[in-house]
């Protein structure tokens, strides 16, 4: 039992890839038959693997068509209203866009009173529901795709928004933390923090941006496992002598994903973190790039949706590229090495763990 354990750990790597290439065949068919071929590789190989891997494969896939034909099915059946739970709003210049959750599913409402809402109330609203554009130009960014993709139902023009009742918001934080910066900070100062600690960029001039990318640290404002390293790095030494450090860090690391509504770099990047802690805690060796494997099948599971995420995507095809990077290129400096595992996600060298 505990040899089968150890082998499913040790090939999460494959189970990662199979479901990449069944939810890549969903839009590209011919990327079935390498799931196919891929599944009898398996089977031939490991008969316990590949009754794991059939089965995760085959629950992602229902789960898939099962939220397709639910957000269809809402989608076909649009009436005159919706209610839902705000989680965000965004001031544009002619309305204020608000974010409605609606069961698993978001609404973009387009709000041209500017009525005075906040994060966790419930509301009705009328209005006429908005075509959504395909891209215009060949192979270029299509936002239909990217809507429904991300598990977005309407876009809805209001004509009138009711209040049904206020709920907690678990997004309260991210507007306090804001609301502090607004209050305590001006103009460039302002402006540098939000960036920085929240992500948000849209203050920024485009002579700002243009000197950032000048200087080679725009990527300072895009949240990122680097902002959870450097965190925990400074963690680690302020709370060097407590006894309760590691519990101290794991709040402080769950509250920083709530103030950064939980971005997919962070939550990637923190899981990771606690999966090693956890690893290392239970004596179990388990090498990077089957953690990082891991954290890919949960999402997936989670939602089959996100890996048509860009921001997915890229996070977890940077990361699976740095940890197989061959170790004879790696800069050996101390500095760069941090830079490196920075860069890698939080993944500090302390914590990487190999099968031996």
């Amino acid at each position: 039992m505990k040899y089968v354990y150890h082998n499913i750990l040790n090939n999460l790597f494959i189970i990662a890839f199979l479901l990449t290439c069944l939810l890549v065949s969903i839009n590209y068919n011919i990327f079935f038959i390498v799931v196919i071929i891929f599944l009898i590789y398996i089977y031939l190989n490991d008969k316990t693997l590949f009754i794991i891997s059939f089965t995760i494969t085959i629950i992602v896939l229902l789960l898939y068509i099962i939220i397709y034909k639910y957000q269809m099915y809402l989608i076909n059946n649009f009436e005159d209203y919706i209610t839902g739970k705000i989680i965000n709003i965004e001031q544009k210049q002619y309305y204020q866009k608000i974010t409605l959750k609606y069961k698993i599913f978001k609404i973009i409402v387009r709000d041209y009173n500017f009525n005075n809402l906040e994060l966790g109330m419930v509301i009705k609203v009328e209005g006429i529901n908005l075509d959504i554009d395909c891209n215009h130009v060949f192979n270029g960014f299509n936002y239909n795709k990217y809507f429904y993709n991300n598990l977005y139902l309407y876009e809805i023009k209001s004509s009138s928004i009711k209040i049904l009742k206020k709920q907690f918001s678990i997004y309260i934080f991210n507007d306090l933390v804001n609301n502090y910066l607004v209050n305590n900070f001006t103009d460039q100062s302002l402006v540098i923090l939000k960036g920085f600690i929240l992500g948000d960029t849209s203050g920024f001039s485009s002579s700002l941006n243009n000197e950032l990318k000048i200087n080679g640290i725009i990527h300072l404002f895009a949240i990122s496992g680097l902002h959870v390293s450097l965190l925990i790095s400074l963690l680690e030494k302020g709370l060097n002598n407590l006894k309760f450090k590691n519990y101290i860090i794991n709040i402080i690391l769950i509250i920083y994903m709530i103030i950064t509504r939980f971005s997919i770099s962070i939550l990637r990047s923190v899981l990771t973190y606690f999966f090693k802690l956890f690893f290392k805690n239970k004596n179990i060796i388990v090498s990077s790039i089957n953690i990082t494997s891991l954290i890919f099948i949960l999402f997936v599971l989670t939602n089959p949706f996100i890996m048509y995420n860009n921001g997915f995507v890229l996070s977890f095809m940077a990361t699976f590229i740095i940890i197989l990077i061959p170790d004879s290129i790696k800069n050996k400096s101390k500095i760069k090495n941090r830079v490196y595992y920075s860069l890698k996600g939080g993944q500090s060298d302390m914590f990487v763990f190999k099968f031996e």
